[in-house]
C-alpha cells in the first residue's frame, strides 16, 4: 500500500492512538489524498476514534462521526453495522443534548428513516 511519506508520521501517531490524527488519516482514506482511496481503512481509523470517551473530539462532533461510520457501512452492503452506527448517533444526540436541538440533529441526518431503512433491508436479507 503506498502512501505519500509526509503522511507516515501522521499514520504513526494515529496508529498509536491519537484520536485527530485518526481523524486526519481517516480522511485521507476517504479521499484518497495522499493514500489510495479505501473506505474500509477510513471506517477503521474513524471507529478507532469513535471508542475514545466522546469529549476527546467535541470540535468534530461525536455524534456525527457515527453517523459518518453508519454511512461508510451503509455504502459498503453492511446494513447490520450501519443499523448500528445510526442507532449509536441517534442515542448520542438525544442523551447529549436533552433539548430540542438533538431531535432537529436526530432529523437533519433522517437517522430514524435510516434506521427503519436498514432494518428493512436487513430483514430482506
Amino acid at each position: 500500500m503506498l502512501i505519500d511519506a509526509e503522511l507516515l508520521p501522521l499514520k504513526k501517531r494515529a496508529d498509536e492512538g491519537d484520536p485527530v490524527a485518526q481523524v486526519k488519516i481517516a480522511d485521507a482514506y476517504y479521499q484518497g489524498s495522499g493514500v489510495p482511496l479505501d473506505y474500509e481503512q477510513a471506517k477503521r481509523y474513524l471507529i478507532m476514534v469513535a471508542s475514545n470517551d466522546p469529549e476527546v473530539l467535541p470540535q468534530y462532533g461525536f455524534g456525527t462521526l457515527l453517523y459518518v461510520i453508519g454511512e461508510l457501512c451503509y455504502h459498503s452492503g453492511q446494513m447490520k453495522e450501519a443499523n448500528e452506527w445510526y442507532q449509536k448517533s441517534r442515542d448520542y444526540f438525544r442523551e447529549t443534548y436533552e433539548d430540542d436541538f438533538g431531535n432537529e440533529l436526530i432529523g437533519d441526518f433522517k437517522l430514524e428513516n435510516l434506521i427503519a431503512e436498514t432494518q428493512l433491508k436487513i430483514a430482506s436479507q
